[in-house]
C-alpha cells in the first residue's frame, strides 16, 4: 500500500472505494499474521493469544508493536499509525475493524 492508493481514489465511486479498502484489509491481515509468526517464532499467528504473549509488547527488531485483546490483536506503530486490528475468530472485517483500519492507514500517510 502506498500514498497513491488513497489519493487516487477521489474520482471513484463509493462502492469501488469500499472494495479497495476491504481488499487492502485482507492483504494487511495476511502481512500481520506473517509478521507475528516470523518475528515471534509462532507456528500459528493466533498463538499470540497464549498467556506467554498476552498484553502489549514491541515486536523484536521492528518498529511495530502488538496488543492482544479478547480473541484478537492490534498491530501498530506509535501514535496509532499503520497496521491492523483484527480478531482471529472472524474471517471477514466488520464495520468497526474497517473504520479502525482506515484511521490507522490515514495516520500513517496512506
Amino acid at each position: 500500500m502506498n500514498n497513491a492508493t488513497f489519493k487516487n481514489m477521489e474520482n471513484l465511486s463509493d462502492n469501488y472505494r469500499a472494495l479497495i479498502i476491504i481488499k487492502l484489509w485482507y492483504e494487511k491481515k495476511a502481512w500481520a499474521e506473517r509478521l507475528l509468526t516470523e518475528s515471534l517464532g509462532l507456528s500459528d499467528a493466533s498463538d499470540v493469544l497464549s498467556a506467554l504473549y498476552r498484553g502489549r509488547h514491541s515486536i523484536p527488531g521492528r518498529e511495530w508493536f502488538y496488543c492482544t485483546h479478547g480473541m484478537g490483536v492490534d498491530i501498530y506503530k506509535p501514535h496509532n499509525k499503520g497496521g491492523i486490528d483484527f480478531d482471529f475468530n472472524q474471517l471477514h472485517p466488520d464495520l468497526w475493524h474497517l473504520r479502525i483500519f482506515l484511521v490507522k492507514q490515514y495516520n500513517d500517510g496512506n
